[in-house]
């Protein structure tokens, strides 16, 4: 299983070709993509979000967050921004959705980096 943000995804339905939708392709192909709820709802919201955009991704898991999801979130946020690093509330629900599914997780947000030494795996 894996995962993919919000930049990958827009990429990939933009037709674009690289690593990461390349990555995408092939994981949605075996039927092996989750959506972290963030990525999910930022899609779903954006500007130019269509019906068949909805309907296409309603075909995947979502990883559930459990009750102390938010707690852990908190810390792992507070951590980084003690560290001095950017943590956006976003990325780090997404970050903390795929640490706790223990799901890798393809992006194009070098920010992303902060989290692995928390148990984030990026591809």
């Amino acid at each position: 299983m894996i995962a993919a943000d919000t930049n990958v995804w827009i990429a990939y339905f933009s037709g674009e070709k690289n690593r990461n939708t390349d990555l995408l392709d092939h994981y949605i192909t075996q039927e092996l993509v989750v959506l972290p709820p963030v990525v999910l709802t930022e899609l779903l919201s954006a500007k130019g979000s269509t019906q068949e955009l909805r309907i296409a991704l309603q075909n995947f898991p979502i990883i559930e967050p459990d009750p102390q999801f938010w707690i852990r979130s908190a810390h792992l946020r507070k951590t980084l921004l003690n560290k001095g690093l950017k943590a956006a509330l976003a990325d780090t629900f997404i970050a903390q959705s795929c640490i706790d599914a223990k799901v890798p997780f393809i992006t194009f947000d070098k920010d992303f980096r902060h989290y692995s030494s928390f148990g984030l795996k990026l591809i």
